[in-house]
């Protein structure tokens, strides 16, 4: 059989011929307008790829229909804010053309591909799905190739004012990464488990201060404890990208407070360049409460997410103590878990501030010296007050000139940077690290491959 470069140098298909052989022509004769087909992509493709930042400002800013054309389950892990699913191939569909890509080459993939579109309706249901009511589409696939090439061709005979995202989704998950490179200056808000740190930010959200909150964008409150609301927390990739449209939407000249993370909250990994950008912050702010306070805290929060999720609340308590068992040791889990048994709470969390996360943020908070802004709490706790507080201490330290808060250098162990145990090792290599396939945090050097999800398939 001739290759589709051979092919392509035939005779000459118009756009009609070419769409009608493929939507209902026989199988055998599929060679000549696949490669018409691929010809004609490639060469209006220099016309209609746009950067992932131009993508964004045309569908997520200004509106226009994006559609992604990848299958199913890489759109589930993640895709563009917005984005509506029109895939070519569904999950099973896009394995099977992909081995046939790996055993007999790209043209009998492609016949193939067509073959199982076909049966849904072929490209002209595709291209009407695709295009809905929209006059301006924007499409983009995993990096750029032949399907949505291919879409955007068909919606162009069809009138639309298409442009397609020039590398497809991995080349805009690369510009997302590079966001958290720029942007405002990062106020690192710190302090002690149970500290009032959310209560805090979000007192300064009402005070209309920028802020990045990192735990509700996980659905997590960052300890061992702190999926007790229920909630499911997103992909990795669909946490990174939550945290760089947040991100992209901060006034570069205000500064942004932060709260004092690891390196991960729950199972989402914190997108390494901005892991990179909390280390090296220049200002870091840690509130100080009393013990009394603290406690009142953390029996409001567990009040709150026992009431988000009242089905097996003390089954999930007993999961998150076995968690932080090792390294609270045998004794002191006996003691937590006899508080539990009792259904003395407050005594529980006194004893697991004063006997475990007390002494991890401590070690912690050793490595930002003497130039961490210490705001204390005044009883009974204030959050706006303390917000207040904190922008004021900035302001004075920067009118003051002040030295800047040394950064945490990476290599170190960023067990519990927010003052919150964790379970599973965490260690930090220049920001890096990821998630094994067992869960646990390696530190290999290499790409965060949970959050490339999705292989590079054929286009």
């Amino acid at each position: 059989m001739t290759s589709l470069q051979e092919t392509a140098a035939d005779d000459a298909m118009s756009a009609d011929d070419i769409e009608l052989a493929l939507d209902s022509g026989p199988f055998a004769t599929w060679a000549a307008p696949l490669a018409a087909l691929a010809a004609l992509v490639a060469e209006a493709k220099p016309a209609r790829v746009v950067s992932p930042a131009e993508f964004l400002r045309r569908c997520v800013d200004g509106g226009a229909r994006c559609v992604d054309v990848r299958s199913p389950g890489e759109f589930a892990k993640d895709a563009v804010p917005g984005a509506i699913s029109v895939p070519l191939l569904d999950d099973a569909e896009r394995a099977e053309v992909g081995k046939c890509y790996k055993k007999q080459g790209r043209a009998e993939a492609m016949r193939l591909g067509l073959a199982k579109l076909r049966k849904r309706g072929g490209l002209s249901s595709l291209a009407t799905e695709a295009a809905g009511e929209a006059k301006v589409v924007g499409v983009y696939c995993w990096r750029g190739g032949l399907r949505s090439g291919s879409v955007a061709w068909l919606l162009a005979r069809r009138g639309i004012d298409v442009f397609v995202l020039d590398g497809g989704y991995r080349a805009y998950k690369k510009h997302l990464r590079a966001l958290f490179e720029q942007g405002p200056r990062v106020v690192i808000v710190g302090g002690r488990t149970g500290a009032g740190k959310t209560r805090v930010l979000r007192a300064l959200v009402k005070q209309g201060a920028q802020v990045l909150d990192l735990e509700g964008l996980a659905a997590h409150r960052g300890s061992a404890f702190g999926a007790l609301g229920g909630a499911a927390q997103p992909s990795n990739a669909a946490y990174e990208t939550t945290c760089a449209m947040a991100w992209r939407a901060l006034d570069p000249t205000r500064d942004v407070y932060v709260e004092n993370e690891e390196g991960h909250i729950g199972r989402c990994l914190v997108p390494p360049p901005l892991y990179t950008r909390m280390r090296e912050a220049p200002r870091c702010v840690g509130v100080e409460a009393s013990d009394a306070a603290r406690v009142a805290h953390l029996l409001a929060d567990y009040a709150e997410d026992a009431k988000a999720a009242p089905g097996g609340t003390r089954a999930r308590l007993d999961a998150a103590l076995a968690r932080v068992a090792k390294r609270l040791g045998p004794q002191d889990t006996a003691r937590a878990r006899a508080c539990l048994d009792a259904g003395d709470l407050a005594a529980c969390a006194r004893m697991l501030l004063a006997r475990y996360y007390d002494k991890l943020y401590d070690r912690h908070l050793g490595k930002r010296g003497d130039a961490v802004l210490a705001v204390r709490a005044a009883d009974p706790f204030d959050a706006a007050a303390v917000a207040d507080a904190i922008v004021a201490a900035v302001a004075r330290a920067d009118a003051a000139d002040l030295p800047l808060t040394p950064p945490v250098e990476a290599g170190h162990a960023t067990r519990p940077s927010s003052g919150c145990g964790s379970s599973g090792r965490s260690r930090c290599d220049g920001g890096r690290s990821g998630w094994g396939s067992s869960g646990r945090r390696r530190c290999d050097g290499e790409e965060w491959q949970e959050w490339e999800e999705g292989e590079e398939g054929q286009e």
